[in-house]
């Protein structure tokens, strides 16, 4: 495949797999085109080693591709990636193969936005409602091997009205409000917004995230949601029960209050899990403080012990 014909400009909140699947249909190919240029042919979703190919067929800068694209690094402790100018663990993060999308949003603007790449973010903060992670006409996931933005590998169009889509929680949009904010702001390599949470402080997006996944009920309760899923995938629905959870606790600790979840077991061994795996010092620090004074036991294999000069990150929710 030469350079294509038809060469589109991408959005400035587009993500790489939405623009390129884009840019491919309007040349009249498709994904599996693509793939038979790439050196990995096993790989079915981009990687970061295929930016300057990207560069070379749609005109666009290899560096606007790298920093959509999910890209492995050595992390202190654990492996980690670099996405969108943030970092993130490498575990529950990237849909990947299994995309998700706002159909209100896809038939106003026509692309995918950079955010739906996250587990993080479930919810459209403009039109209010859950993402949509299968298609309504066959029930099979959103692959980027699909004909078109729009269209599913059935032939439906994922943009068109739905009767089911699902109208999101106030934490939840306002977490993704949030999250949405300081993507943007991140790839543009501008200042990030401030902490949803005060007693937060200068933790990553990703430290927050973990939070209100431990509380939730941890990584324990996102494999079992996959498990009991129809699909081979963690459904966005699933990881908004969790999520809406977590974000519930976190704001009644705010206000200086216990959670009115229980809180199972699963998620003191998950906030012993983030004290040793976090990204930062700081969401290390927050992790452990939080098990310590919720008194969570842990059976994690690596838990650590919390210093008294950790207390302060959390001096706002004493």
């Amino acid at each position: 495949m030469s350079a294509m014909a038809i060469e589109l400009e991408p959005m400035a909140l587009e993500s790489a797999e939405g623009y390129l699947l884009r840019a491919l249909t309007a040349n009249g190919a498709n994904v599996r085109d693509l793939l038979a240029l790439r050196r990995g042919t096993a790989r079915r979703h981009i990687s970061p080693e295929d930016a300057r190919l990207y560069e070379s067929l749609t005109g666009v800068a290899a560096s606007w591709f790298s920093c959509r694209i999910p890209t492995a690094v050595a992390g202190e402790r654990w492996s980690e990636l670099d996405l969108f100018g943030l970092r993130w663990r490498s575990d529950w993060t990237v849909r990947a193969l299994y995309g998700q999308v706002c159909p209100e949003c896809l038939a106003d603007k026509h692309f995918a936005r950079l955010e739906w790449d996250l587990m993080a973010f479930v919810a459209c903060p403009v039109h209010r409602l859950l993402l949509v992670d299968r298609c309504a006409e066959c029930g099979r996931s959103l692959m980027p091997h699909r004909p078109a933005i729009e269209v599913c590998r059935c032939g439906a169009f994922i943009s068109r009205p739905q009767d089911n889509l699902q109208v999101a929680d106030p934490l939840i949009l306002a977490w993704c409000s949030w999250l949405s904010a300081t993507v943007q702001a991140a790839i543009q390599q501008a200042p990030l917004p401030a902490s949803p949470f005060e007693g937060l402080i200068g933790l990553s997006a990703d430290g927050i995230y973990r939070l209100a996944i431990c509380l939730g009920g941890g990584t324990r309760a996102l494999r079992g949601a996959q498990l009991n899923s129809p699909g081979p995938w963690l459904a966005t629905s699933a990881v908004d029960v969790v999520l809406q959870q977590g974000l519930a606790a976190l704001a009644e600790l705010e206000c200086g209050q216990a959670p009115s979840i229980k809180l199972l077991p699963s998620s003191g061994d998950s906030l012993a899990e983030q004290a040793y795996r976090g990204v930062t010092l700081a969401d290390r620090n927050a992790a452990a403080t939080l098990r310590r004074r919720l008194r969570l036991p842990s059976r994690w294999r690596t838990s650590r012990k919390l210093l008294h000069r950790q207390g302060d990150l959390f001096e706002g929710w004493s």
